[in-house]
């Protein structure tokens, strides 16, 4: 015990504060308790000092004990009366400091213009004065305690005898006498004869609005006094972005502002008509206590059915599941004060409160976002769950730019592209940049540069105008936004920046193709077509626009771009995977492992949204690949047929390429099924022998080989055997017109067979027959061995 202490006399008898007591209320029921005024018992728990240590109202110190008090104050309260330091700090209202109000620390008073403070001033419940015999509860002076959840019922603001709030400081309970629990303590002045009395007013017979269990005002009650006890708020958006108490209640001040500033009326809708009509009542009867008032929802309402209404309002609309929800809830609200409010923009929406937290600002974005431009709505996610303004020192557009290809996946861009105005060129690079724009501040100019030369601010700037004025925008919005999120989140596995700086000149070089084209059954074909491929692989692994390819995989030509069109019926599944080998080759040796050919993000990012091209041809898939294989149609010819897109055709066979016919209904010469079967039949070495070492002529090996003179030819580049021209050919010997004679007309011999007799060609057997006048036979005439036949028969 310390000397201080030992000066000290305790009370004779002891009082325990009841749960959640203020401490005036506590003093009260001491001074009941010892028979003793209550200037006595709190002259005895202050010292003597307390005489002369007045504040600027010549009111005595203890009078700001409700507010706060210091350590030595609290240890000689807890003294006298036997109780707890920390008990008597509990019933102070800097125990609510930082969580419920603010206490300024200079003169440790309530903060009125932060968080609804309120120092002076307090409501009550009557039944819960009448169940405690009179004590009073601190949280009933917070400016957000407007119902009491356990009786279900409206606090009262004022006494019903004398019309005026309790616990003022101007109209304080007298210290002379002993408190009366339960009753009116202030001063009233009475006519005859002219003095001041106590109003007395039995305060437990006062009447309030009476709440059903399932209000949204007790709702809405019961979720503040949890977060403010707690110091947390993880309801409604809350869950999505958890907050302190403070903020979560500085949020709230901001939308009742909103609220209170428009007719009652106006929130029929949203509330029970029995809340709307108190606070229309109470903002015509109560004048008094609406008094000194500034702007609405500035300082806490001064009636408890106008906090309730403000406050369930508010709750209402932080409490959905997302910021858009929230934001339809708000929208009409904000339309009706932008004229009056001029603060209320896209860039001041989230500070319509000191210390607001980002929930309110993703509201405010929410509600903000039809009336915004297109590139505000992209940059602030107005359609995400949670709308942001972007960060000043985290820009994630560098980031994502690392997982977007130039030319963005054509499955995307055909999903979101409208059905006209705009051509797949110049919107894929486009919404590369545009997909760079969530969460960034960059301009339209800066996004371009991270993107090259595939576009430019512009094009950026008019393609999003093009898809913000088409009906199914807010769709798009949705699909774009849902695409940004996903990439910040997803490791991709493909770093497209890099992709873009690899030299690709070695990309497929002409012998790869041929072994490849050998090996699933394809022709191929001259220079023109390892180009197209080598294009169509150039586009797949870098991302990039065709005109940024090498030139040996670029053409600048119509007939060029229709090859490539016409590539998409040449591929199959097999020669797709041998390409992929290829590419994964070529990645290889520039050093790049352990990642794919290509990717793309799941369409399921866009189940639900009602895009302009989702999905599209789906369902005329197999068609598609019907008509291009077993009626050898044209992929535009095709399209056209099943009322598709072009592009949109050419996509489903790029990623879904059309299985070969089966070997037996290959009937077209020179298809890779005959070429197969003649590499099998002649190879290289049996080919130079009949046609290099024996000199025969084409059509001679043909007929030793049963393969058309086309199929041969082809044969021959494959294998690099150089073809002889015509004046290579040496003659066979002259033809005598007596034998010519003789065979031809007497034994009736056909001129095939007489020019393989010869060695030499049918048309030069023919041209024989011209220069000795014999006359041919019509065709179809029969042979002499043919007749000599028939004769045995």
């Amino acid at each position: 015990m310390t000397s201080a202490e030992r000066e000290l006399r305790t009370f004779p008898l002891r009082l325990a504060p009841i749960e959640g007591e203020a401490l005036d209320s506590w003093c009260e029921a001491l001074a009941v308790r010892l028979s003793t005024p209550l200037g006595d018992v709190m002259k005895a728990l202050s010292g003597p000092a307390v005489e002369s240590d007045a504040d600027s109202r010549g009111l005595p110190a203890y009078t700001r004990w409700i507010m706060s008090m210091t350590d030595a104050e609290v240890k000689r309260v807890a003294y006298i009366t036997g109780t707890p330091p920390a008990t008597i700090a509990r019933m102070l209202l800097s125990h609510y400091h930082g969580r419920a109000l603010l206490m300024e620390p200079e003169s440790g008073r309530v903060n009125r213009r932060a968080l609804w403070g309120r120092g002076s001033r307090s409501r009550y419940c009557p039944d819960c004065l009448a169940d405690t015999g009179g004590r009073w509860r601190l949280s009933w002076r917070l400016g957000w305690s407007f119902a009491c959840v356990e009786h279900e019922r409206l606090l009262a603001d004022i006494c019903p005898g004398c019309t005026t709030p309790q616990r003022q400081r101007h109209n304080a309970i007298s210290q002379r006498g002993i408190p009366e629990l339960g009753r009116c303590g202030n001063t009233v002045t009475v006519e005859e004869p002219q003095r001041r009395q106590r109003c007395g007013h039995d305060l437990t017979r006062a009447s309030t609005l009476s709440l059903t269990g399932s209000h949204p005002a007790l709702q809405v009650q019961e979720l503040l006094n949890t977060a403010i006890e707690s110091d947390t708020a993880a309801f409604g958006l809350y869950a999505l972005s958890p907050q302190r108490a403070a903020r979560m209640l500085s949020d709230t001040r901001a939308l009742a502002g909103v609220i209170l500033d428009l007719p009652a009326q106006r929130f029929a809708g949203m509330l029970p008509l029995d809340l709307v009509s108190a606070h229309e009542e109470t903002n015509r009867s109560m004048k008094v206590l609406s008094a000194g008032r500034t702007r609405a929802g500035f300082t806490a309402p001064a009636e408890a059915a106008s906090a309730a209404f403000a406050a369930t309002t508010a709750l209402k609309i932080l409490c959905q599941p997302d910021a858009g929800a929230a934001g339809r809830l708000l929208r009409p609200f904000l339309e009706e004060l932008r004229g009056k409010r001029a603060q209320i923009s896209a860039t001041t929406i989230g500070r319509m409160s000191r210390n607001s937290s980002p929930v309110l600002e993703a509201v405010g974005l929410a509600a903000l976002g039809p009336t915004l431009a297109a590139a505000q709505q992209v940059r602030f996610r107005t359609v995400s769950a949670f709308p942001r303004l972007p960060a000043p020192h985290r820009d994630p557009s560098r980031a994502r730019n690392r997982k977007i290809p130039v030319m963005v996946w054509p499955s995307w861009a055909l999903r979101v592209r409208p059905s006209d105005g705009i051509t797949l060129q110049t919107l894929q690079p486009a919404l590369a940049g545009i997909l760079l724009l969530p969460g960034s501040s960059k301009n339209w100019t800066q996004t371009a540069r991270l993107v090259g030369s595939a576009t430019d601010g512009p094009t950026l700037s008019r393609v999003l105008q093009i898809l913000r004025d088409t009906p199914e925008w807010p769709a798009i919005h949705c699909a774009l936004d849902h695409l940004a999120a996903f990439l910040d989140a997803a490791d991709v596995p493909i770093d497209y920046t890099r992709r873009r700086r690899l030299d690709y000149r070695d990309l497929l070089p002409e012998d790869e193709w041929v072994e490849i084209a050998r090996s699933v059954d394809v022709h191929p074909g001259q220079g023109w077509r390892v180009k197209i491929v080598r294009n169509v692989l150039f586009r797949q692994v870098s991302g990039l626009s065709w005109h940024l390819a090498p030139p040996a995989a670029c053409e600048n030509s119509s007939n060029f771009t229709n090859a490539v069109v016409g590539f998409w019926k040449l591929q199959t599944p097999e020669l797709a995977h041998a390409l992929d080998c290829a590419a994964q080759s070529f990645l290889a040796r520039q050093g790049i492992r352990n990642e794919p050919t290509s990717w793309q993000p799941p369409a399921e990012l866009t189940r639900g949204l009602a895009l302009p091209g989702v999905d599209s041809g789906q369902n005329d898939l197999a068609e598609l690949h019907r008509l291009i294989r077993e009626e050898d149609r044209a992929v535009p010819a095709a399209a056209r047929r099943l009322r598709l897109d072009l592009d949109t055709a050419c996509n489903l066979l790029r990623e879904h390429p059309a299985p070969a016919l089966p070997r037996q209904n290959r009937s077209a010469p020179g298809t890779g099924s005959v070429m197969e079967a003649a590499r099998r039949s002649v190879s290289p070495v049996r080919f130079e022998e009949l046609y290099v070492t024996q000199g025969q002529p084409l059509d001679q090996v043909a007929t030793a080989t049963g393969f058309t003179k086309t199929t041969l030819t082809r044969l021959a580049a494959e294998y690099g055997i150089p073809m002889r021209k015509r004046a290579d050919y040496k003659p066979r010997g002259v033809v005598d017109r007596d034998w010519l004679f003789r065979e031809y007309v007497e034994n009736r011999r056909t001129l095939p067979e007489l020019a393989r007799e010869k060695g030499m060609s049918v048309m030069n057997m023919n041209r024989w027959a011209h220069a000795h006048g014999i006359p041919l036979r019509a065709r179809g005439g029969a042979s002499h061995r043919a007749r000599v036949h028939r004769g045995a028969d």
